[in-house]
């Protein structure tokens, strides 16, 4: 996916999410992050795009930002949100894919196109909650069938899903050891994620034919792209199925 790709995500699913955010109103529950409220879904993701933008600007490659802190009106912290979804946003195009920022402690040659990328799965996925929360609260369409992210978009979110993961695990502590494929025939995805005791994992494309694995996950790329993220899915898992969810997401 392009740059511009990410940014018009980032976007989109801003939006949604503010639109389903403010249908279900700031007490309801989110009961794919038990213990949120939509108020407290919505402040997270207002600081998110506030602290990757408060980022870009500072331009500092081996410093981590502060976490911002939001408003607690429920009005104003959408106003600050849209702000900041802006801000992000101009910030990411105006730089650029190699805008100098930390970056999770990674050495990137394009630390900009990291973060758009990380900001438009980073607000997919809580758009999913929110949706989630309207529909427990409304009814309505249904976000565990009738919502589909787009095959492109999911699988690219699967392969930044397992990168966030494996960063977010020290290597010295992994105790895993085994081979996950993930396939989503939707998408053309076909990968092998490998987990070895003390050392880095490795994540790549599948090479030749008749791999042997411990655990297959299948399905669309939109149903493993939620599965990675604990969301409601129908990806099918077969094999050591403990291996993957020993893996976990940031």
């Amino acid at each position: 996916m392009e740059h511009t790709d990410f940014l018009e995500q980032i976007r989109v699913h801003s939006e949604a999410m503010r639109a389903a955010a403010l249908k279900a109103g700031p007490a309801a529950q989110v009961p794919t992050c038990p213990e949120w409220t939509v108020h407290k879904l919505v402040a997270h993701q207002a600081r998110a795009q506030a602290w990757a933008a408060d980022n870009l600007t500072a331009g500092i490659v081996d410093v981590r930002p502060e976490f911002p802190p939001a408003p607690q009106d429920w009005a104003e912290l959408h106003a600050w949100w849209l702000a900041e979804q802006e801000r992000l946003i101009g910030l990411l195009a105006d730089k650029g894919r190699t805008a100098p920022a930390w970056a999770f402690g990674m050495s990137l040659p394009e630390p900009g196109a990291m973060w758009a990328r990380r900001m438009a799965h980073e607000v997919a996925i809580h758009r999913l909650d929110a949706e989630h929360a309207l529909h427990e609260v409304a009814g309505g369409v249904d976000p565990a069938r009738e919502l589909r992210f787009e095959p492109r978009f999911a699988a690219d979110g699967i392969e930044e899903a397992l990168v966030m993961a494996l960063l977010f695990r020290k290597h010295e502590e992994r105790t895993e050891q085994g081979t996950i494929l993930f396939h989503a025939a939707d998408a053309g995805l076909a990968m092998v994620l490998t987990l070895i005791p003390g050392q880095r994992a490795e994540v790549g494309p599948v090479q030749g034919s008749g791999i042997d694995t411990d655990t297959v996950v299948a399905g669309t790329a939109d149903a493993i792209y939620r599965r990675l993220w604990n969301r409601p899915n129908t990806a099918v898992v077969t094999g050591n199925s403990e291996l993957l969810d020993q893996l976990g997401t940031p």
